[in-house]
């Protein structure tokens, strides 16, 4: 069996279906804008990283711009030139929040290989049942590991019981055995966010009993076993989403008389959703280039969004510093807040200085004609 990841064991564990075509029958997945941005920021920062490695630096700014803009003519085609400035935005945050205890730092994409037996090898090894990617191992003087993971997306995901932070630690501790104790750093680069949690033996135990149970399930499939599909999230970028017997399935139109029926319901309105997503996307891409679209009586269109948040922290201080109770004006929106920053010069001043804006476009599909 050849070598399986996180990735690949979540994968199976989603849809059996979507495995075999991905990783037995290799089916070229199509690769999704988000995944294809992810990408491009994770070669930028493991540059950066390597970089200030290199120069023994804590952080270089500069250097993360000279990065960017010398790997931007050369990202994955799917990126388009529009996108820059947000790219170059996450960018940004990323270098904020990267700086290193330079001392400390094993390395930036670190490969661990382990055996179906949980002992080191080489990532080309025949024996390798277990492969990972650490974005980034530090490793201080009391043989205590931080692992950092760079989360490019949108979500921001509970790490408490996250399978693959827990693979992360088993890696850890089976290839630097001297390690004492692990903790994983998630950020979150888009929502300014870092996110923490130790591992203990516990969850290293939890992690190898998991891989191996996937990895059988997974031999057994390639060895003819059954591949159903079971549709869900993951359905958007799947390879053989247009030829899924989900989507062919028939379902009754009726409310379901059995548990069967009811399965068969939930699995096409998955898909139903995952197509309606689909679409929109890539109207929106449309929209963003030529403008509204009007059919059939209704108009899709992108209309902007004004989104303002603040730190928390930061404006529980402001709001003090100006003779404000902050738990007057911190819950639920902005709407006291600004109407007290209209009458107050001083206020207003000071929110502006700390605003965090998180403006946006939104589809939007109404009647009545296109808007100019």
């Amino acid at each position: 069996m050849p070598p399986i990841s996180y990735s690949r064991a979540a994968l199976f564990e989603k849809c059996p279906l979507r495995f075999k075509a991905e990783c037995i029958d290799k089916v070229p997945r199509p690769l999704g804008l988000p995944l294809l941005v992810g990408q491009y920021l994770h070669e930028v920062t493991d540059r950066y990283v390597k970089h200030l490695i290199a120069t023994q630096q804590a952080s270089d700014f500069g250097q993360m711009e000279v990065i960017f803009k010398d790997l931007w003519p050369k990202r994955p085609t799917g990126i388009p030139e529009f996108l820059r400035a947000e790219t170059w935005d996450v960018a940004v945050r990323i270098r904020e929040m990267t700086v290193l205890e330079i001392q400390q730092v094993v390395g930036s994409e670190v490969s661990i290989s382990l055996t179906k037996d949980f002992l080191h090898t080489t990532w080309e090894a025949p024996n390798a049942f277990l492969r990972m990617k650490l974005d980034r191992l530090e490793i201080d003087q009391e043989n205590n590991a931080l692992i950092e993971d760079l989360k490019t997306g949108h979500g921001v995901e509970d790490v408490e019981d996250s399978m693959q932070l827990k693979l992360y630690g088993l890696g850890v501790m089976v290839t630097v055995p001297q390690v004492k104790t692990v903790k994983v750093r998630l950020l979150y680069p888009r929502a300014g966010i870092r996110r923490e949690v130790d591992l203990n033996k516990e969850d290293v135990e939890e992690a190898r009993r998991w891989i191996l149970a996937v990895g059988e399930s997974i031999a057994a499939l390639e060895a003819g076993g059954s591949a159903p599909a079971t549709p869900g999230v993951g359905c958007a970028d799947c390879p053989v989403f247009d030829t899924c017997p989900s989507r062919r399935l028939a379902v009754p139109h009726r409310a379901p008389q059995t548990v069967a029926e009811a399965e068969a319901v939930a699995g096409r309105l998955i898909q139903m959703d995952v197509e309606y997503s689909l679409l929109k996307e890539n109207l929106k891409f449309w929209i963003s280039h030529h403008g509204p679209v009007e059919a059939s009586g209704m108009v899709a269109e992108l209309s902007p969004v004004r989104v303002r948040k603040y730190d928390s922290v930061i404006l529980g201080k402001v709001l003090e510093e100006k003779g404000y109770r902050p738990v007057e004006y911190m819950n639920g929106d902005n709407t006291k807040l600004d109407k007290a920053a209209k009458t107050d010069d001083e206020l207003r001043a000071a929110l502006q200085a700390i605003v965090i804006d998180r403006s946006r476009t939104d589809f939007k599909l109404k009647k009545g004609e296109a808007s100019e």
